[in-house]
């Protein structure tokens, strides 16, 4: 633990650690509510927020990752290798998609805990890929201990993080479901350079391209918390517009259920949607029509031909098959 607030205090520079910290933060609220926003979404959307999630995740992470390393005070001058660094950032990506994918997946028993734990493997992995980049002149040596604990810690606050967001929708929960996401990054990233050494080389050999890390770090923050602002403002934007459908919703239904009439609502021969008035009729339950074949519901062959070929100019008349045959 000592070793740990000693890396954190003597051998990175704090301002540029509480920048990291702060873009973090707002990488996590955006990954949270896109990741909420995902949830919600039916089909092709659904594919489309959990994408975006994933990419949040990934370059959010990787950004906060990389100040990190800018922020550490080596004893000996450091560049980065464009390809590794670059590999790094897939890494992130890849391990979000996969995560994210499995955390939405209702239908899997512990399926937070397990996507939330693919996203922790992917941090911890994007680090030490990230620390494979540096070009310092010297070896670089981890204690095995320390690569293990700071992949628990990852894994273990991910997973936590991951089950919190999926599992419950209050703005409270997921401010913890993000904050939770912030602490485990920071802990798995100062546990893993804790147990870092570096070795210099014998005859030292001089390293070119080391910039200023402030700068650098402060380009890397704009950019990145720039996109990541981004898709945290469209996600709340289409929030507010989803809770606008989903009134609007509730108004149709209101009045459809109201109708003397039966509806059904039907597209590509399934059936979408129906009132209350033909659940009566027919004595089935939502879930019963919800994405059934029209036809199946048809009492005869000639009862599927005409609906089959209405339109919505010439009245037409069909027979429906209740529940009890």
């Amino acid at each position: 633990m000592s070793r740990v607030l000693y890396s954190l205090t003597v051998e990175h520079d704090l301002s540029l650690v509480g920048i990291a910290i702060l873009l973090c933060t707002l990488t996590a609220m955006a990954v949270v509510t896109t990741m909420r926003r995902a949830l919600v979404a039916r089909d092709h959307r659904r594919l489309k927020w959990l994408l975006s999630a994933s990419i949040l995740t990934g370059l959010g992470i990787w950004g906060t990752h990389f100040v990190c390393l800018l922020a550490y005070d080596a004893p000996i001058p450091i560049r980065y290798e464009r390809i590794m660094t670059g590999l790094s950032l897939a890494v992130m990506i890849v391990a979000s998609i996969c995560g994210w994918w499995v955390a939405s997946q209702s239908k899997l028993k512990y399926s937070g805990l397990i996507g939330g734990g693919v996203v922790g493997a992917g941090m911890a992995s994007m680090h030490f890929v990230g620390i494979v980049s540096m070009d310092a002149g010297a070896a670089v040596t981890f204690d095995r201990m320390s690569i293990l604990a700071a992949t628990l810690i990852a894994m273990l606050f991910g997973a936590v993080s991951a089950r919190i967001a999926i599992s419950n929708q209050r703005m409270s929960a997921n401010l913890f479901a993000a904050l939770l996401l912030v602490v485990g990054f920071a802990s798995m990233y100062f546990t893993a350079m804790a147990g870092m050494t570096l070795i210099p080389e014998v005859p030292a050999r001089l390293v070119f391209g080391a910039g200023n890390a402030k700068v650098m770090a402060l380009t890397v923050t704009i950019v990145v918390m720039s996109l990541v602002g981004f898709g945290l403002i469209f996600a709340l934007f289409d929030f507010h517009l989803g809770g606008r459908r989903q009134a609007e919703n509730k108004r149709i239904r209101a009045l459809a259920d109201a109708t003397f009439e039966g509806l059904i609502i039907v597209r590509d021969g399934q059936i979408r949607d129906a009132n209350i008035r033909v659940m009566e009729m027919l004595g089935l339950k939502q879930e019963d029509l919800s994405g059934r074949p029209l036809r199946e519901i048809a009492v005869d062959a000639q009862s599927v031909n005409i609906m089959a070929e209405a339109n919505d100019i010439l009245p037409r008349t069909a027979g429906l098959r209740c529940s009890d045959g």
